[in-house]
């Protein structure tokens, strides 16, 4: 069968190019055929990807459309069934978020309608707040308000001690850190709720705090972190931005310490570096590595003084490729280093569960990959020399190879 005759099966309301883009997808005719009329190639497309057939999708009531089917209900596991038990009265919207909440017909028949909208119930439910426990709180405060509050054990007599400038959420964080209503209003009117639990937390006066506007708009990093206004003179603002100020207090790298790197590095690179790669190591190597990747080398034990940077840079070209197949900060402690070559990396991986492994990195991943399957196929003998765990490659990043314990092959080769 020809390609034109293959495309012919499809129904005539399907373009040329609603076709070519369902075979594309590997959406056959047979397939798209039985999605209702509502249903557009682009929507069949998601409804396929998200797991729902024709028959499921066509189910749901014809009031709905392809729209609402695939982004608020299939999305978030609505069945046609579950959505029918909601009645006609409310929109797709509402119906996705009660059904998201678990909050059943009956649950919100509990709830007063006439203060509660069908958002403000959904929140409320999702809470564990019950209409009565609702009905306390003042009127200024909505659902998703009450919500926070009541997650958070505020009572409604407490909350409305508070300013009125405060939202649930607002006072939920103030209640957290016990910082008292009269104590909130003395700070500037700009910050809000949450930023003046972060202040109040830290210690941090509302008069101190009034330095935080000097640092404009990213002043909110500095409060989150914990970072004091006057530590954010010691690290420079000729060197470092306010955000990498943030990151380096948060990551607990002192003024101190940061300064002491070279200057090539920026606030992240340092964020990186100072918990791993003391800062007279970080400048021996060489410019065009980063932060993170050094950091990586230097756990790895691969340091200026045992590798030149001839093979640094040649090394540096597989990096990215480690680092996009670890996450450093998590898993870069379970691997150590077995060797390098010219352009490659092979690493050992320890699993208590699984056992070793090793892991090589190359640039040229996928083709070391093929050449060893063909080796294997062709000599069943090397089956238990050589073996691939999974046999392939990972993304052309990694390929996983039996560890096998003993001498390395430069110790019997001339």
């Amino acid at each position: 069968m020809s390609l034109d005759e293959f495309l012919n099966k499809f129904k005539d309301r399907f373009s040329t190019e609603d076709r070519e883009l369902l075979l594309s997808k590997r959406i056959v005719p047979s397939l798209a055929n039985r999605y209702g009329s509502r249903d557009d190639a682009w929507q069949i497309c998601k409804l396929v990807k998200e797991g729902c057939g024709p028959q499921k999708a066509n189910r749901y009531n014809k009031r709905f459309s392809a729209e609402d089917i695939v982004f608020k209900f299939v999305i978030c596991g609505c069945s046609p069934e579950k959505v029918e038990e909601y009645g006609p009265d409310l929109s797709a919207s509402e119906i996705s978020f009660l059904c998201t909440a678990g909050c059943s017909l009956d649950d919100l028949a509990q709830y007063d309608r006439n203060r509660f909208s069908i958002t403000d119930i959904g929140h409320l439910f999702e809470a564990g707040c019950s209409n009565e426990k609702a009905m306390t709180y003042n009127k200024r405060f909505n659902g998703q308000d009450i919500a926070d509050l009541h997650e958070e054990g505020c009572p409604s007599e407490k909350a409305d001690k508070y300013n009125t400038r405060f939202n649930g959420l607002d006072i939920a964080w103030l209640s957290r850190v016990d910082c008292p209503s009269e104590k909130a209003d003395e700070y500037n009117p700009k910050f809000s709720g949450m930023l003046i639990a972060h202040l109040f937390k830290e210690d941090i006066s509302p008069e101190r705090a009034e330095k935080y506007f000097e640092f404009g708009p990213d002043m909110e990093n500095l409060i989150y972190a914990g970072c004091p206004p006057e530590k954010v003179e010691e690290y420079g603002l000729e060197r470092f931005s306010v955000i990498e100020i943030s990151e380096l207090h948060r990551m607990g790298c002192s003024p101190e310490k940061a300064k002491k790197y070279d200057p090539r590095f920026n606030g992240y690179d340092i964020g990186w570096l100072h918990d791993a790669c003391p800062p007279e190591q970080a400048r021996e190597y060489i410019d065009e590595l980063r932060g993170n990747e050094i950091a990586l080398l230097y756990r790895l034990g691969i340091r200026p003084e045992n590798t030149d940077k001839e093979k640094q840079k040649r090394l540096h070209e597989t990096l990215s490729g480690i680092i996009k197949f670890m996450n450093l900060e998590k898993t870069s402690y379970k691997y150590e280093l077995v060797d390098t070559g010219d352009f490659a990396f092979v690493l050992l991986k320890r699993d208590r569960e699984l056992g070793p492994s090793a892991w090589k990195f190359s640039k040229k991943i996928g083709y070391e990959c093929r050449l060893l399957r063909q080796v294997k196929e062709s000599n069943v003998s090397l089956d238990n020399v050589v073996k691939a765990k999974t046999g392939v490659a990972i993304g052309d990043i990694a390929l996983e190879l039996e560890y096998i314990q003993g001498k390395t092959l430069k110790e019997p080769l001339p």
